[in-house]
């Protein structure tokens, strides 16, 4: 449950402000997630945008098929 909050929330962020925005820290504070929190779930931003990646075009392909 806390990879998805994460994830729609890098989502919304990385919408409206851009990739290199803001950085984990400010990130995740505002999300009220400690740093475990995030850092359990994805090693780093990089890696949180992979995800995203990920999950669109794991839909992508769903919507093809």
């Amino acid at each position: 449950v806390k990879k998805e909050l994460i994830m729609e929330k890098g989502l919304e962020v990385f919408g409206k402000e851009g990739f290199e925005a803001r950085c984990v820290e400010e990130m995740r504070e505002d999300w009220g997630i400690c740093k475990g929190g995030f850092y359990v779930c994805f090693k780093c931003k990089d890696e949180l945008i992979m995800g995203l990646i990920n999950e669109f075009m794991m839909e992508f392909r769903w919507d093809i098929e």
